[in-house]
């Protein structure tokens, strides 16, 4: 009898051994989530190893050119990603990789091919190699998965979920390898040797998101690429969203205020609709009613706003208006908005489409603006927005930048040979715009300018002042941080120190962290930048003798909606 009891137990015992070590990583997973009292949702069905991809709908076999081969073999050959190995700022890289696609290779040496890109925005070695010990990790790896550090450093992606929707268009699979640093936790919950990948992002992007956040363009291109057939998942908090909902949250922008003018959500809202003619249900006919009338009230207001040689300005949305009372815009401006408006014609149905002259008109101005500016420098200067000008002139040509440079240059080999100086830096900043800077909702900014690295000239309320160089402040709040002050700085003169005006926002790549930051971001002699938060904005207040401003208690989002804190929930798990 007890022998009999003595092997039941050990068969039992065997049997727990042998379920255990035959478990999943998802077990794993969930029993580390139950210890930690982490919120556990119910997990999103992914039906496709690889994202969507939409072809541009402009037959040009059957109507005239809108934008020559020679032409568009010129545009992207002066946006070829021609930038130094040392400091690749993610924001340059994204907005390659978005362009030329992972299968991108080049002859020139200088110039980074596709899987180099991507090799640096997802591998933390070649990350840290490029950047070394001075900045933080682009891929924050915590108890959760991987979300990617973002902000207005040089050394971090520049947009919510931009990194994310970049890749996806550039092609990354599902399974792609993402190598981040391993903390302890992270290692206790996934095992020393598991495989991190683009599914965990996208994960951690779906359970991070928020429907009030500022920028929502790139999370819809993302998930409308990876989602459908689902129409709808869980996020943190058991909140319930939809493609719907983030549709909603695109029309109800201000047309000009969003990112990049609010051209942006255009090519969002298009891709919505091509998701919907493919995928029907993923957006309500009410939905689908309201972005069609959105696109042909953009239709109108674009026919007439354009100027006579071509281009649009910030404005475009104000429509005759913006002609009648021309604004004076910067050349970035110009060139941001006449790029993209392009880029979202070419993947838009024909109803929503300027008139072909139009359109030749606009990419003969952006030719003749790239023309007037031969240098490099320029060019890399304006690489983001450039970069949107490279891709629609491919699209507009029924292809992609990738195939189109490669059929061309077995063509025309001289167009791909080494430059004659094939030293590149990644030239002045792009996409953190000079000299007018506004958040996406239009919070006023404050204006800089740097000239040669030498000198930084600040403009706040109107008020200039010029210092040969500040103190330069990074860190986290609640986490370490470092002050490094110039020898030419005298922290005593105020004259000498930027007048500051912090604003509270939420970063969304971790629920409740803080970032206490002005709309902009100084950059300083020594490249670094300034960005106080938490004590060290109060260090920075010492410094300068300016008076402290306090820490909220708690975290305050920059655009607080009670309407969106109303939407459905379910207690996760039923």
């Amino acid at each position: 009898m007890f022998r009999n009891v003595i092997l039941t137990q050990l068969v039992v015992l065997v049997a727990v051994a042998a379920a255990w070590a035959m478990r999943s990583p998802t077990v794993d997973r969930e029993l580390y989530a139950t210890i930690k009292g982490i919120e556990q949702l119910p997990e999103v069905e992914l039906t496709r190893s690889e994202p969507l991809q939409f072809a541009p709908l402009y037959d040009r076999e059957d109507l005239p050119e809108i934008i020559s081969e020679e032409d568009a073999a010129y545009i992207l050959s002066r946006i070829r990603p021609r930038f130094g190995r040392k400091d690749l700022r993610p924001n340059l890289l994204e907005h390659a990789l978005r362009a030329w696609s992972l299968e991108a290779k080049f002859a020139d040496p200088a110039v980074l091919s596709g899987s180099e890109m991507a090799d640096v925005l997802m591998d933390h070695g070649k990350y840290l190699a490029s950047w070394g010990g001075k900045a933080e990790p682009l891929l924050e790896m915590h108890d959760q998965g991987i979300s990617i550090r973002w902000g207005r450093e040089r050394s971090g992606s520049v947009h919510h979920d931009h990194w994310l929707a970049s890749l996806t268009e550039a092609g990354v699979h599902l399974d792609t390898p993402v190598s981040a640093l391993r903390p302890a936790e992270a290692t206790a919950q996934f095992g020393p040797n598991g495989q991190m990948t683009i599914e965990h992002v996208l994960r951690e992007a779906l359970r991070d998101f928020r429907l009030d956040e500022r920028e929502t363009e790139w999370t819809a291109m993302a998930f409308g690429l990876w989602l459908p057939p689902t129409k709808e998942w869980v996020g943190s908090g058991g909140r319930i969203y939809s493609f719907d909902l983030l549709a909603d949250r695109l029309l109800r922008g201000h047309c000009e205020k969003g990112v990049c003018t609010g051209t942006h959500r255009l090519y969002s809202l298009v891709l919505l609709l091509r998701i919907q003619e493919q995928f029907p249900g993923t957006l309500s006919s009410e939905t689908e009613a309201r972005i069609t009338q959105h696109m042909l009230n953009v239709k109108q207001w674009i026919t007439d706003s354009q100027f006579e040689d071509g281009h649009w300005s910030s404005d475009w949305s104000d429509g005759a208006d913006a002609k009648a009372k021309p604004r004076a815009d910067t050349l970035d401006k110009q060139v941001i908005a006449t790029g993209h408006h392009l880029e979202w014609q070419a993947i838009a149905p024909a109803r929503f489409r300027l008139t072909d002259d139009q359109n030749r008109k606009a990419f003969d101005w952006l030719l003749a603006t790239m023309r007037k500016n031969p240098s490099h420098d320029h060019i890399l200067g304006y690489y983001t927005f450039y970069s949107h000008v490279g891709n629609a002139a491919a699209l507009w040509r029924k292809t992609n930048p990738a195939p189109f440079w490669t059929s061309w240059v077995a063509r025309h080999p001289e167009a791909d040979a080494p430059a004659a100086d094939p030293s590149a830096t990644d030239g002045p900043d792009s996409e953190v715009p000079t000299p007018d800077v506004s958040d996406s909702e239009g919070h006023a900014g404050i204006t800089r300018r740097v000239d040669d690295d030498k000198s930084v000239e600040a403009t706040h309320n109107g008020s200039p002042s010029k210092f040969p160089s500040a103190p330069s402040l990074v860190g986290e709040f609640g986490n370490r941080s470092t002050l490094e002050t110039t020898p030419s700085v005298d922290p005593s003169n105020e004259s000498q120190l930027p007048v500051l005006k912090p604003f509270v926002r939420r970063n969304s790549t971790q629920s409740g962290r803080l970032d206490l930051s002005t709309s902009n971001v100084f950059r300083m002699p020594s490249g670094r930048a300034i960005t106080p938060s938490g004590l060290l904005l109060s260090r920075w207040a010492s410094l300068a003798r300016l008076p402290e401003l306090p820490i909220p208690a708690s975290p305050v989002e920059a655009n607080p909606s009670t309407e969106y804190d109303e939407l459905p929930r379910i207690i996760p798990g039923e």
